[in-house]
């Protein structure tokens, strides 16, 4: 049986988890699409545990606190990543980087690249060495562009032979006006963050940046429509494993 002692540190456990809880989902309009779904994946955590501590009981409270206190250290320390103030043009690109990324590397063939493309809903690769050094992006067009004009199939071209060498990115600490910048000087959607000695570290795109606008935007009709447009277009709308399988069968 649970004493007192272990039900009172899990009912405290639970509070600090709450007041976090409660702080992520006030500030969630100023998350970056990738920080929204990372913040889901650790809603789905928090209601499994509530699920598990509900039927288990007395027992289950008194192993409970620990698993409540790490999700408590993994919601705060994703606060403080994701959820500091309201980005303006001279937040650092950290903020709104997105870092989930999935590389491919020059040897590989296109069909990986593309295998990447379709399990992540994206349209860009970042190509990198063994050490994470960037040394190129990939994009959907390219590899449409490689086939077509190598006359070869995704399985028989490589990454090295379609990636562009050219690379624009800027260091974590940049602000957004310069990242902003590069995109308008270089005319490029996307731009790839880097460490001083060139590893990479995450993505800032344009739909990421849209994400940050503050709710109560003082924009014309046709200006709201283009915000919600793009928003609505970048959200990543990934079937399912089944259906993706089906259309892969076909």
């Amino acid at each position: 049986m649970a004493s007192r002692l272990q039900i009172a540190t899990t009912a405290d456990a639970f509070e600090r988890l709450t007041a976090a809880r409660q702080s992520a989902r006030v500030r969630a309009h100023l998350f970056s699409l990738d920080a929204r779904r990372r913040w889901q994946e650790l809603e789905d955590q928090l209601v499994s545990l509530e699920d598990e501590l509900v039927r288990g009981g007395e027992k289950a409270l008194a192993l409970g606190a620990e698993k409540v206190m790490d999700l408590v250290r993994l919601v705060e320390a994703f606060l403080e990543r994701h959820a500091v103030g309201e980005v303006s043009l001279n937040s650092p690109a950290q903020r709104v980087m997105t870092t989930a990324l999935r590389t491919c590397g020059p040897n590989d063939t296109l069909n990986l690249a593309a295998q990447i493309m379709w399990d992540e809903d994206c349209g860009v690769v970042p190509v990198v060495d063994k050490t994470g050094l960037l040394i190129g992006m990939l994009t959907d067009r390219d590899l449409c562009m490689a086939c077509y004009t190598q006359g070869k199939s995704p399985n028989e071209a490589g990454v090295a032979h379609a990636m562009s060498r050219v690379t624009y990115s800027a260091y974590r600490d940049a602000s957004l006006a310069e990242v902003l910048g590069l995109m308008k000087v270089h005319r490029v959607r996307r731009v790839p963050i880097t460490s001083e000695t060139g590893q990479l570290l995450g993505l800032i795109t344009l739909a990421d940046l849209f994400g940050h606008l503050p709710e109560q935007r003082q924009l014309s009709a046709l200006e709201a429509a283009l915000v919600d447009a793009l928003l609505t277009i970048s959200e990543k709308h990934r079937p399912s494993r089944t259906v993706r399988a089906a259309l892969a069968a076909e």
